[in-house]
């Protein structure tokens, strides 16, 4: 039976708070805790369908593990969200979607490219005390691991940007840090190898790798 691809683009609108799920078998005695997960929530924007699963609107979830399993989503308020819900349109620097800009935009963004997106709808970590909706963009999303709210958007103090940042950081136990690689276009582009120890407000260069290709 082929896989019916269109499941992956259905659109969730409703938001709900500490909902009971139904729960088949036993959940042990000895799990409690909340797991977070993230992804995409909403497929359409002023009669337009996005063109690619990293285009819909972020959602965070919590399922929270306590005598039961209990469901709470929210939407992430970013920029993209409000431009969509507000506007009927999407950010014109999406992955997979190109929306119709007009011929003033198009020639605007060609001047000057626009910013890219802050729909933080692939991954989540914590850093410290920090919960932060990821993206393959630089722009990270901190939002409320209790309730969910949107926080707002979360900037490193340093230097270390990039072009495209993986929402993958990988942790280290032992050193107690995230490490990361962002990837810098330009005449020689690189990559550029980053830590970021658990509380800190920055991050730290491990080392760069140059390519021309």
């Amino acid at each position: 039976m082929a896989a019916d691809y269109a499941l992956g683009f259905r659109t969730l609108d409703e938001e709900v708070s500490g909902v009971s799920l139904d729960v088949e078998g036993t959940v042990p005695t000895w799990l409690s805790g909340t797991l977070l997960r993230n992804g995409p929530g909403k497929f359409e924007a002023g009669g337009e369908s996005f063109g690619h699963w990293f285009d819909g609107l972020a959602m965070v979830r919590a399922f929270r593990f306590d005598d039961g399993v209990a469901y709470t989503n929210r939407f992430l308020r970013t920029d993209t969200y409000r431009t969509a819900r507000e506007e009927g349109a999407l950010d014109a620097a999406q992955f997979g979607t190109t929306p119709d800009a007009g011929l003033l935009r198009r020639l605007s963004n060609r001047i000057r490219p626009p910013e890219p997106t802050d729909n933080a709808c692939v991954n989540v970590v914590r850093t410290g005390d920090t919960h932060l909706a990821l993206t393959e963009t630089p722009r990270r999303v901190a939002f409320d691991p209790d309730t969910l709210e949107t926080v707002g958007a979360f900037d490193w103090d340093d230097d270390l940007e990039g072009h495209l940042v993986t929402a993958h950081p990988h942790r280290d136990q032992e050193r107690g840090e995230l490490v990361n690689v962002l990837t810098r276009f330009g005449r020689r582009s690189e990559y550029r190898i980053v830590r970021a120890p658990d509380g800190a407000g920055s991050r730290e260069l491990v080392a760069t790798v140059e390519t021309d290709r």
